[in-house]
């Protein structure tokens, strides 16, 4: 593979990740001469929206040209991006910027020196970004002591919820769970109890959306497993492959 530096989010907020980060300091606005920046996003096939030129990209483009930077929209289907990212890549054809939830993907273009460390360009350009996102976001981007990712804020972390039904907890004189074991312990008494006298009783289920499967399995999985630096549990979370 040829080298082709590329710079990859490794979230979804892209976009408001380039309009905020100090990055844009570097364009002067009062020239003629603008800074071409090539950016992928997902197209997700949404009847109707026009991932390249709607009027959200239009909004982008026309904010980002004042500060001096020519915006250029290039759009990767949401199921196989990592595929066609990687066509890209070989063909030295890559956007500027890149989006992908895969950390197996990041790690393997890092070891065949296809990205760049932004550690340098963050310290010098990029302090509206680095306030923003923090470094606790930030070290989920570090690999080997280099910034090669730029990780996204999701400020919805309670996405999901899990309900109890009371009138079974005071039934068998149990109180609402407050621990991982607590809440295993309470799944097995229901089973045994079945406070709800209902035929084959299943303590716990979840919604049959892909989607919502993937991420209660997620969170609930997670619950059980030992402490992880972070590291580790960067690593493991490989989302959306």
């Amino acid at each position: 593979m040829k080298k082709n530096h590329s710079i990859f989010f490794t979230a979804v907020l892209l976009v408001l990740l380039i309009i905020t980060s100090g990055c844009s300091k570097q364009a002067d606005t009062s020239s003629k001469d603008m800074v071409d920046m090539s950016v992928q996003i997902f197209d997700r096939g949404i009847p109707g929206l026009s991932i390249t030129n709607g009027f959200q990209a239009q909004y982008i483009k026309k904010s980002m040209a004042k500060k001096g930077v020519n915006i250029r929209f290039i759009s990767t289907p949401r199921n196989t991006t990592d595929e066609k990212l990687n066509d890209l890549m070989v063909s030295q054809e890559a956007p500027d910027l890149c989006i992908t939830y895969s950390n197996s993907l990041i790690s393997n273009y890092i070891k065949l020196g296809g990205l760049v460390d932004l550690k340098p360009y963050l310290d010098k350009y990029g302090s509206n970004l680095k306030a923003y996102l923090g470094d606790n976001v930030l070290k989920y981007g570090e690999f080997k002591g280099g910034q090669y990712t730029i990780p996204g804020k999701r400020p919805n972390t309670a996405a999901f919820g899990t309900f109890v039904r009371k009138d079974w907890l005071d039934k068998m004189g149990l109180k609402e769970p407050q621990t991982t074991d607590e809440f295993y312990n309470m799944l097995v008494e229901m089973k045994k109890q079945n406070p709800g006298k209902v035929e084959n009783c299943i303590p716990f289920a979840f919604n049959i959306d892909k989607t919502s499967i993937d991420w209660t399995v997620h969170t609930l999985v997670y619950s059980f497993v030992k402490k992880m630096s972070e590291e580790q549990f960067a690593a493991k979370n490989d989302y959306g492959k």
